[in-house]
């Protein structure tokens, strides 16, 4: 917080987004612009992301999964439509979590993308720290306990 060092009250500044005068503490610093303070504050600039988050989801999610992944959503898609849109493990037709998102399946070591599961499945191998040993040792405990 910077405040006067006369009056003792907290330093403001005008939003370009919403008109307001603000404090200070509701803008994100920012070392690139002259006064190290951003133009907008922080509500404007989360909706103006908001926006063009919503405005473009297809060139995000190609931004995303080619930057995590190294895949494009073509490839994605080309993946997941050979498994028969399905989970690659338990061929579950629902990814089984509230948001109805796939996992996109990775060897950790090299990047590569093995599959799209389901949250389930993607859990169990995470939970197993991607160990076949483990993945076979539990396989035979159950069957073991049948």
């Amino acid at each position: 917080m910077q405040c006067d060092a006369v009056t003792g009250l907290e330093a403001t500044r005008a939003c370009t987004g919403c008109g307001q005068t603000k404090p200070l503490s509701k803008f994100h610093k920012n070392p690139k612009r002259p006064n190290g303070i951003n133009s907008r504050c922080k509500a404007c600039r989360n909706a103006k992301a908001k926006q063009r988050r919503l405005a473009k989801p297809d060139v995000l999610r190609n931004y995303y999964l080619k930057y995590e992944y190294g895949v494009t959503v073509r490839e994605w898609e080309a993946l997941f439509e050979a498994q028969d849109k399905k989970c690659a493990i338990c061929r579950s037709v629902k990814p089984h979590r509230k948001k109805a998102i796939w996992h996109t399946d990775h060897d950790h070591k090299t990047g590569k993308v093995r599959g799209i599961l389901c949250s389930h499945c993607n859990q169990m191998i995470g939970m197993a720290h991607e160990d076949p040993a483990i993945m076979l040792a539990g396989a035979a405990y159950l069957k073991q306990t049948e």
